[in-house]
């Protein structure tokens, strides 16, 4: 493809994705933010129903958390919210990375309509869950989509704590293997939520 070929792409895909913008109602400063972290490289971010709900874009998995931690600082003060929306995506261990127009984590869930359904778990059980466990301990949301989500403590809860909600995530989550009923498996989950400060529940 010739030199004027490329310039042409590149005016489109950034027409594009002012228009994306534009549609989804994001700010002009939030705009601006968004392509310095992301260049003119992302697209429209749907729910599990095919609803547009805000934008994505992709990064390299090593970088997604640093890139969400950075956006999250700079966007959620004006009402925005970027997580990780998917990650180990095809051979190159890519991430994806999404952002939503609401500051709430649990605004996020139900626009994700986050949920357990195989469990007869809804998208307001999940919610109320966290909610519950937040008050608690708080917590930040780093990554979610329609069937999992990921919290990464803001301060490490005591182990008493911890043994009693890895026991509390059996129940409520019974595909996160990592956790199971006996007091061996409990320890060794509470021993890694030490190192990580965090929990991964799916879903399947």
């Amino acid at each position: 493809m010739n030199l004027f070929g490329n310039l042409f792409n590149k005016k489109e895909r950034e027409r594009i994705n002012s228009e994306i913008l534009q549609e989804l109602g994001f700010k002009e400063e939030v705009q601006v933010l968004i392509k310095e972290v992301a260049g003119m490289e992302f697209y429209p971010l749907e729910n599990y129903h095919e609803v547009t709900i805000g934008i994505s874009f992709k990064c390299s998995q090593e970088e997604a958390e640093q890139l969400v931690d950075q956006l999250r600082a700079e966007i959620q003060p004006l009402g925005y919210l970027p997580f990780i929306a998917e990650t180990d995506v095809g051979r190159r261990s890519n991430s994806i990375i999404g952002i939503v127009k609401t500051d709430s984590p649990f605004e996020l869930l139900k626009i994700l309509d986050t949920n357990g359904d195989n469990y007869d778990i809804s998208n307001e059980d999940v919610i109320a869950k966290l909610k519950e466990w937040h008050q608690r301990n708080p917590f930040t949301v780093t990554g979610a989509n329609f069937d999992w989500v990921e919290i990464a403590f803001e301060k490490l809860p005591t182990r008493a704590e911890l043994a009693a909600l890895a026991k509390e995530v059996t129940v409520f989550c019974p595909d996160a293997v990592e956790f199971d009923e006996d007091e061996e498996s409990i320890e060794e989950t509470v021993k890694s939520l030490e190192e990580t400060k965090k929990i991964f529940l799916w879903w399947d």
